[in-house]
């Protein structure tokens, strides 16, 4: 689930910066905050993989994820702010992330079982073509 995870945001990240014009410090510093959250993951699958499918365990790769959502979407608002061409405003994209994994990591404290399967459908909601062309860039 973590490899699947990890592409699926290699993805979602190459079709944000594809076709940037112009790159910040702001965007350098934000992406190097994105990957060093990403570079985390293995670790919360190890507590997962360790611990099982209790609370704690999807409520801590529940935390990972929100935090890495967040990153995602600094991200995204530092590229739309080197370019002030571009009119995109805040996307289903974004607002899925935000809000979905805190909730889910929520329902995951309760019912760990539910807390996992809102992890994997996040997932697949992430990597669905549109949602990722959601992201791209239109200089």
């Amino acid at each position: 689930m973590t490899f699947a995870t990890i592409g699926i945001m290699w993805l979602n990240q190459h079709a944000l910066l594809k076709n940037l014009i112009r790159t910040t410090h702001g965007i350098v510093l934000a992406n190097l905050l994105l990957l060093s959250l990403i570079s985390f993951l293995p670790f919360a699958t190890e507590v997962l993989g360790r611990y099982g499918v209790t609370s704690v365990a999807i409520v801590y790769y529940g935390l990972t994820m929100t935090l890495i959502s967040i990153a995602f979407n600094v991200v995204y608002w530092q590229v739309i702010a080197a370019h002030p061409d571009c009119k995109k405003g805040m996307t289903l994209w974004g607002i899925v992330g935000l809000t979905a994994y805190p909730l889910v990591s929520l329902i995951g404290f309760f019912l760990p079982v539910a807390g996992l399967i809102g992890m994997g459908l996040l997932a697949a909601f992430y990597m669905q073509p549109r949602n990722v062309r959601a992201i791209m860039l239109e200089v």
